[in-house]
């Protein structure tokens, strides 16, 4: 069995977010008698967050197999921790479903510490067919290019699906398994699996990225996955259709934005151009370990590169697809909660506590409880490194404080991202920034 499973008391929860969630809209149904323009603004918001948790607790993971699929996995590795490589290769050997191929992309970096670590994995692994290449310039997109275009030979190997881990993430046992299921339906196209932080235990940052980062899956992916419309897999471990890929790979490569070639946004666009042939859904049983940045500095980054490409990439989507399409009112709704969100937020943090000379306790307490529904379904969870008694007092303590960390992330870094979306490179690390050392089983 995975050793990441679901709990199956999982009603139990989805039962208490609801009692919340008609606590919450009691709340919101006295707020109708004052007359203000917050009022509508406030409604909507809610009755979107309505929405999207509701179909986050009814999405399921799909149970069919597509057994007769290959499986090519394409691994960029730049800097990465050597314990952390090995680790990764070491998961792919003991898979339920062995892929196929595995393309190995070092990225920039000249110490050779890493293709020492692939070639010592090569040499003993059940896997029929290894590819190592080396590129002196780091990006990831160039890449998973450089993978697709030299070495895919798609009719030569006969790889159907395409698997794109990173070097900094562990596969559970069964996460390749998992991961074909949803193809056994031939509409899907690709498929984002679930990851959990491998160094949750590192430090309090940690731990609250990965509360809000498992969050991100289980409530925001699950949600746009019941309408068969992820419009972001995550590169740590997503599935595409290879023939896909191959369509679009020119347009891949070639993407640029206002004359300057896009070096970044690898899994938002390679998640958009599946999502153009069909449905792009999210499977929560295939499971994958991955290392989070254990300081605000590496987190700040990271978060920014997504920020910029959300905004451009975000853009692109709206203009390719058509309205007929739930993935188009989507994205187009992260855009109106931004504007949105934009306009009540300072003036209930700031504007109203300055001029009624009142701290903003009610606000505050609202925003627990609104952290509290969005971090419930992290509990369904059943995890190998921690029991529930712990996920349980975690899970009370940490998840307001979440919120607080999400400010920085989610709206100054969002704000951020804005003004300097046009920066399209690949900002990468110039040293192992995180490893396992703490994190080990």
């Amino acid at each position: 069995m995975s050793r990441v499973t679901l709990r199956r008391w999982y009603p139990v929860i989805a039962t208490l977010v609801v009692a919340g969630l008609i606590l919450l809209c009691v709340y919101h149904i006295r707020q109708l008698g004052i007359p203000s323009w917050r009022v509508p603004i406030v409604l909507v918001s809610f009755g979107w967050l309505c929405v999207t948790i509701g179909a986050a607790h009814l999405n399921r993971p799909a149970r069919g197999y597509a057994s007769t699929l290959k499986v090519g996995v394409v691994i960029p590795s730049h800097n990465e921790d050597p314990l952390m490589l090995q680790a990764m290769l070491a998961s792919i050997d003991i898979q339920t479903a062995i892929p196929h191929a595995v393309y190995f992309i070092e990225n920039g970096d000249t110490n050779g510490r890493a293709e020492q670590i692939f070639r010592q994995w090569a040499a003993e692994t059940v896997v029929p067919r290894t590819v190592f290449m080396y590129r002196e310039q780091a990006g990831k997109r160039e890449a998973q290019i450089a993978a697709f275009m030299r070495e895919f030979s798609l009719a030569e190997h006969g790889v159907d699906v395409i698997a794109t881990v990173d070097g900094d993430t562990q596969l559970d046992e069964r996460a390749i398994f998992e991961g074909l299921k949803p193809f056994a339906d031939a509409r899907v196209m690709s498929v984002a699996s679930l990851l959990i932080g491998k160094n949750r235990t590192d430090n309090l940052l940690t731990r609250l990225v990965d509360i809000g980062f498992t969050a991100s899956f289980m409530n925001g992916r699950a949600a746009w996955s019941r309408f068969g419309s992820v419009a972001v897999n995550c590169g740590g471990l997503a599935f595409y259709r290879a023939w896909v890929i191959e369509k679009y790979l020119h347009e891949y490569a070639g993407q640029t934005l206002f004359g300057r070639p896009v070096n970044s946004g690898d899994d938002r666009m390679l998640t958009a151009f599946a999502a153009l042939e069909g449905r792009t859904v999210f499977q929560e049983t295939s499971v994958g370990y991955t290392l989070l940045p254990s300081n605000l500095s590496h987190l700040t980054r990271q978060r920014g590169r997504w920020w910029r490409s959300f905004w451009w990439g975000g853009l692109w989507l709206i203009r390719r697809f058509r309205p007929t399409r739930a993935i188009w009112w989507l994205v187009a709704s992260q855009y109106v909660t931004f504007s949105l969100y934009a306009v009540l937020f300072p003036l209930v943090v700031f504007y109203d506590p300055i001029t009624h000379r009142q701290f903003p306790i009610l606000f505050l307490g609202y925003v627990a409880g609104l952290s509290y529904l969005r971090s419930a379904r992290t509990l369904a969870i059943r995890r190998p490194d921690q029991t529930f008694l712990a996920q349980s007092v975690q899970f009370l303590l940490l998840s307001p404080l979440v919120s607080l960390l999400n400010f920085w992330l989610c709206t100054m870094l969002q704000w951020w991202g804005l003004f300097t979306f046009y920066e399209t490179g690949w900002r990468t690390r110039q040293k192992v920034e995180v490893g396992i050392a703490a994190a080990a089983d």
